[in-house]
């Protein structure tokens, strides 16, 4: 038992010093808040590039978010490639001003494949001419009108691929909305923000980014099928001597799952798909790191580092202890329990902590009541904390990309008011 206590000891350690430098970014935050940027009369042309299956509910709102935006007229297309759909999506998103490409390919399934596949249909089309960079988002998007304008100012200032700030649809819908939309908007103002104004690298996550027409090309297109393409870009992109800029003015808003069931599913994707990234990128970044001297390489690690097998060899230990005391007359349940209360107490206290100061900075983007953002605070551990199984059976379990489900039709005026 003393050998199994030193264990969860050490690991706790290790997790503790790995992410002990995020306390300056935290310390970033808070000291220097983000300022808007110095408006410019550069404006470039913009690609809009749109995944969609099955998404005939949501997909206009994200349109007619684009095609209204402030910003100069014939500077913004809009590309859908409706990927499998077995619904009206293609011509919900033709009605409402898009260019839509059909594509059925149940072999190469995912977002992945889609994006690639549309790149190839614009460049045989030659759709593609005269746009300097592209924009990716998830179909049950919506965005602020000043988005491209906002996004436009970083462009021109000379970054090549830019993330953005996630807020949410339906914050006010359950803990599950209010856990992924608290999770998000941390992961903005204390990694994204931060990271990009010290000359380190943010991250993609998922949808709402910029990729320059040089990047693309540089990489052929979207050769990036990973069940986490997003993280896997990012990576690749710090490789080949890009890094990921942050713009904090540019708003979008997304839908979250409300059921555990789809939650389960989907953040099981996420995890798995976070282990294939590191198992391929780990080692290259951190040679990258160390025969470049490159700091932006050597903090890229610690994104993709398994620190999941960490976790697992801590539960593990949890386990066996839990065997040894079934069976001997010397070690009670107090001696197992004791240590797995203190560490859940600690981890709640800190997650209570990190919802509350990403709560209170990022107030007004939160839309919702006052008293639900409140108790979202209360709420967002438990989000957090059930990762513990989803973790645990990412390690065992083979998992493939499924589509979620979108149902929440929201204009702008509708998510500020709610």
């Amino acid at each position: 038992m003393y050998f199994a206590l030193k264990l969860l000891g050490l690991c706790g350690l290790f997790i503790m010093v790995f992410y002990a430098y995020r306390s300056i970014f935290y310390a970033y935050t808070i000291l220097r808040r983000p300022k808007a940027l110095a408006p410019v009369n550069d404006f470039r042309r913009y690609g809009v590039l749109i995944s969609a299956r099955n998404e005939e509910n949501v997909i206009a709102d994200l349109i007619r978010s684009l095609l209204e935006q402030d910003y100069p007229d014939g500077l913004v297309s809009v590309f859908v490639v409706a990927d499998n759909c077995t619904d009206n999506t293609a011509d919900v998103a033709r009605a409402a001003g898009a260019t839509v490409f059909i594509r059925h390919n149940l072999d190469a399934i995912g977002k992945g494949y889609a994006l690639n596949w549309l790149f190839q249909q614009l460049r045989r089309s030659g759709l593609d001419a005269g746009i300097d960079a592209w924009l990716f988002f998830d179909a049950d998007n919506v965005v602020e009108r000043s988005y491209i304008r906002q996004i436009n100012r970083s462009f021109v200032g000379g970054a090549q691929i830019i993330t953005s700030c996630r807020a949410s649809k339906n914050f006010d819908d359950n803990w599950l909305s209010a856990g992924y939309s608290c999770g998000f908007l941390h992961d903005a103002l204390f990694l994204n923000y931060p990271k990009s104004r010290l000359g380190l690298s943010a991250a993609v996550s998922g949808t709402g980014f910029l990729a320059s027409d040089r990047v693309i090309r540089h990489f052929g297109g979207w050769p990036f099928h990973t069940l986490t393409e997003d993280i896997e870009f990012t990576c690749a992109a710090v490789l080949a001597g890009y890094r990921v800029s942050y713009c904090h003015d540019a708003v979008f808003y997304d839908e979250q799952p409300t059921s555990f069931a789809a939650s389960w599913k989907q953040r099981l994707r996420w995890t798995k798909g976070t282990m294939q990234v590191g198992l391929r990128y780990f080692l290259p970044l951190l040679r990258k790191a160390i025969r470049e001297r490159s700091i932006i390489a050597l903090e890229m690690t610690t994104m993709v580092f398994p620190i999941i097998l960490v976790m697992a060899f801590s539960y593990l230990i949890y386990v066996l202890m839990a065997m040894v005391a079934a069976v001997s007359p010397t070690i009670t349940w107090y001696d197992v329990l004791a240590p797995l209360i203190s560490n859940l107490t600690g981890a709640y206290i800190s997650m209570i902590l990190m919802g509350a100061i990403s709560t209170a900075i990022g107030w007004k983007r939160i839309h919702a009541h006052p008293i639900i953002k409140l108790a979202s605070i209360i709420t967002f551990p438990l989000y957090m904390l059930s990762y513990i199984p989803i973790n645990t059976v990412a390690l065992f379990t083979e998992v493939h990309w499924t589509p979620v489900s979108h149902s929440v039709s929201k204009d702008l005026d509708a998510i500020r008011g709610s």
